[in-house]
């Protein structure tokens, strides 16, 4: 059975906002690993920051910034559906 192309929109849209959600989990739960205090070996605490910090610095040097965000202007349509022009 094929579904309706309206379905498949709709399930894009649900998925655009599951990745978000879920990266935003992961991000959280990476901060809460960072502010717990280091349980391991004291001596070897300066090669495990220098392990990772060396390959964020490559990225930083090599790879082009990232772009601005782009705005999008509201078309003079939507400007007056939204009330904001007169008709």
């Amino acid at each position: 059975m094929e579904r309706a192309e309206a379905d498949k929109e709709f399930n894009t849209g649900v998925a655009r906002l599951r990745v978000g959600v879920e990266r935003g989990i992961a991000h959280l739960k990476n901060w809460r690993i960072l502010a717990t205090r280091y349980r391991g070996d004291l001596s070897r605490l300066n090669t495990l920051i220098a392990a990772v910090t060396g390959p964020q610095m490559l990225n930083e040097m090599f790879l082009p910034a990232p772009l601005p965000p782009v705005r999008r202007q509201a078309s003079r349509e939507q400007m007056r559906v939204a009330g904001v022009l007169a008709q």
